[in-house]
């Protein structure tokens, strides 16, 4: 196991600056319900089950969340909401309006993060990286 990466010629922005850098290959995307057959088999609990409990901890994470709480998930990490706000001379012009922006936060758990620091890479050329299924095996010729 690891991560598929491929370097490859890259023009900077609007400029005639050009070189070379390295990306990770995506190759598919998991969706909600590919997650939850994952879960269902690693687990061994029904599906429906696995997919009622899954949306429920992102609705309460969601809730939590605007509610002002961090929300710490084990193993995964922790969500918050944040905001930016221009500053203001006087504290009465701080208001609601001046909020430039809302976001919410994801910050990985150190455990997640030493599997990524841990992971594996597999440098490939472009035609191979290009050329992958979306279980990230060479496609047959």
């Amino acid at each position: 196991m690891g991560v598929k990466i491929y370097s490859s010629l890259y023009r900077v922005g609007n400029t005639e600056n050009v070189g070379y850098a390295t990306r990770k290959v995506t190759y598919s995307k998991i969706d909600w319900y590919e997650l939850v057959q994952h879960v269902s088999q690693d687990t061994g609990v029904f599906e429906g089950i696995v997919e009622a409990a899954m949306h429920s901890l992102t609705k309460q994470i969601r809730e939590m969340v605007l509610n002002g709480h961090s929300v710490k998930v084990q193993h995964l990490g922790s969500f918050r909401f944040s905001i930016s706000a221009k500053m203001q001379e006087k504290m009465e012009d701080c208001t609601a309006r001046k909020v430039r922006c809302r976001r919410l936060i994801f910050t990985p758990d150190p455990y997640l993060k030493g599997i990524a620091e841990g992971t594996p890479l597999i440098k490939l050329n472009r035609e191979d990286a290009d050329s992958l299924d979306e279980d990230g095996e060479l496609a047959d010729e």
